[in-house]
C-alpha cells in the first residue's frame, strides 16, 4: 500500500473536497478518445478536468501519459516509456488502483512527476473502480516517437482513452499568447515533433500530442485555451472525438 504524493500541494485530499471535484458531472453523448490536460493545482483548472471526465464512458480503459521534466537516469538513457508501478494508493475516498503497463518500472520518477497522479483521485471519485495505467515518457526525436508508438499500440483499442498531462504554455512574458500558439498548432494538424525539434513548440507535451495523433485518429476540440488565475498563468485543454 502506498499514499498520494502531491495532495495538499495540487489538490485538497479530504473526502468532501475529492467528492466535490466530480459531483454533478453529467455524462455527455460524444465519446472521448484522447485529451490534453494541464499539470497545475486542481483549483485553477477544475472546469477543464470536469469537462474531460464528462466525455469518458464507464468501462473505459484509461492510459495517462505524463512527460518527464528531467533527463533519464544513465541506466535508462535508451528508454522512452516508463510504467507507474502496480499500486494500491490510500486516499480519503478509498483505494485507488493503478495497473502497471508493459514497460520499465518508473518508480524512481514517480515522486518528481505530479502529472502521473493528478487525475487519479478524480477518476476514483467519479467512476469508483476504473482500469488505469500511468506512463511516463521521454521523447525527443523521431526515433523515440516511433519506438513509443510501437510499444504503446498494443494498449490501444476502442475502449482506450489516452490522456496527456502537459501544459501548453512555456516560459514567456506573454503566457496567453503562448497558449494560443500551442493550440493553433494542435488544431491545424501541424507535425508537432518537427515544431518541437526546431524549438518552435517547446512545450514538453508536444511530442506526446504527436504520439496521440499517430495512435488515435480523430478531431481535436478546444475546451479552453486560456484560464487566468492569481498567478497569471494560462492553461489550455483539448479533447479528441
Amino acid at each position: 500500500m502506498t499514499s498520494l504524493r502531491f495532495n495538499k500541494i495540487f489538490y485538497k485530499d479530504d473526502r468532501e473536497s475529492l467528492e466535490s471535484y466530480t459531483r454533478g458531472i453529467e455524462e455527455r453523448e460524444s465519446i472521448l478518445k484522447s485529451a490534453i490536460l494541464p499539470i497545475c493545482p486542481i483549483k485553477w483548472a477544475l472546469p477543464l478536468y470536469r469537462e474531460v471526465l464528462s466525455h469518458i464512458k464507464k468501462g473505459s480503459k484509461i492510459v495517462i501519459l505524463s512527460p518527464l521534466h528531467r533527463e533519464n537516469l544513465i541506466e535508462d538513457k535508451e528508454e522512452v516509456l516508463f510504467s507507474y508501478p502496480e499500486s494500491e494508493i490510500e486516499s480519503e475516498i478509498g483505494i485507488i488502483k493503478v495497473n502497471k503497463g508493459p514497460f520499465k518500472d518508473g518508480s524512481v520518477y514517480r515522486d518528481e512527476e505530479p502529472g502521473g497522479e493528478l487525475l487519479l483521485p478524480l477518476l476514483r471519485s467519479h467512476f469508483g473502480s476504473v482500469d488505469t495505467k500511468v506512463v511516463f515518457t521521454q521523447i525527443k526525436s523521431a526515433k523515440d516517437i516511433k519506438r513509443a508508438e510501437t510499444l504503446l499500440k498494443p494498449l490501444i483499442d476502442e475502449k482506450t482513452v489516452l490522456i496527456i498531462m502537459g501544459n501548453l504554455t512555456y516560459k514567456t512574458d506573454k503566457m496567453t499568447q503562448s497558449a494560443d500558439k500551442s493550440v493553433s498548432f494542435i488544431l491545424s494538424g501541424e507535425r508537432l515533433l518537427d515544431k518541437f525539434e526546431k524549438n518552435e513548440a517547446p512545450f514538453l507535451a508536444a511530442p506526446l500530442i504527436e504520439l496521440s495523433n499517430r495512435l488515435i485518429k480523430g478531431r481535436w476540440v478546444l475546451i479552453e485555451k486560456s484560464l487566468s488565475n492569481d498567478k497569471e498563468v494560462a492553461h489550455g485543454a483539448l479533447y479528441k472525438v
